[in-house]
């Protein structure tokens, strides 16, 4: 733990996938400093994601902290250019209502602070290092990175240029993946899909994990699963690279 800081009490507002809300537990993680969190979580959004059950047994806020957190002040600023933080500090209490994808984010913590949480989440969320499942996995998330169905499409062929033979791939869009590798043109490759279409969020982060490569297009949840179990992650993204080797290095 991170022993230099002051213990806050924190309540923390998380939204989104499970990726997303690994970010936003650790973050008020490390900020309550050994402190349990309190938690409100947010499924008003277009996909309603549910809380990770690995995280329901967070304590809810009071009365007061639960309206605060509602009004959700720290967005408040930010919209109005008064405040890039995400949270907001009232009295001993910070409220934190961000997705906290950011390295400045982290650079106040400790090495030991932030391996400390992740080896938490690690275990909350049942990942083994251990266990390998293969080589390499290419994770082609779909869906709401898109405009339309053709512009998915189109991007599915440009992935596909870069498979290798006997690929591993897991998908959001299974049956466009299946289609496609149905084509007289891939048919000889070998293409494989690990099923998922019917797992939680949380057994797919675990099919993630067990593969030594995973190669994402810019997906939280492929960062947290190449993370949480130690291995390669490779994605275009910049921000999730300089994330990677800032919290990932560290565990």
């Amino acid at each position: 733990m991170n022993d230099n800081r002051r213990s806050y009490h924190v309540v923390v507002r998380t939204h989104g996938g499970l990726g997303n809300q690994i970010f936003q537990i650790l973050y008020a993680r490390l900020l309550a400093n050994g402190l349990e969190p309190e938690l409100v979580h947010d499924a008003n959004y277009p996909h309603a994601f549910s809380l990770n059950t690995a995280f329901a047994g967070h304590p809810q806020p009071g009365s007061i902290a639960g309206l605060i957190s509602r009004i959700r002040l720290p967005k408040l600023l930010e919209r109005a250019r008064l405040s890039s933080h995400g949270t907001v500090t009232i009295g001993a209490t910070i409220f934190a209502d961000a997705y906290f994808q950011d390295t400045h984010f982290y650079r106040a913590f400790s090495v030991n602070a932030i391996s400390h949480e992740i080896n938490r989440i690690r275990r909350e969320l049942q990942i083994h290092p251990n266990v390998v499942n293969g080589d390499e996995l290419h994770h082609i998330r779909l869906g709401d990175f898109f405009d339309d169905e053709q512009s998915q499409l189109t991007y599915l062929a440009e992935r596909f240029k870069e498979l290798p033979a006997g690929a591993f791939i897991i998908t959001n869009r299974e049956d466009l993946v299946k289609e496609a590798i149905r084509s007289p043109s891939l048919v000889g490759q070998n293409l494989s899909i690990v099923p998922s279409a019917s797992a939680s969020a949380d057994e797919t982060l675990r099919l993630m994990s067990g593969y030594r490569t995973i190669i994402s297009n810019d997906s939280t949840l492929a960062f947290w699963a190449a993370c949480l179990a130690g291995r390669r992650l490779v994605t275009p993204s910049p921000l999730l690279n300089a994330l990677f080797d800032q919290l990932c290095a560290t565990d």
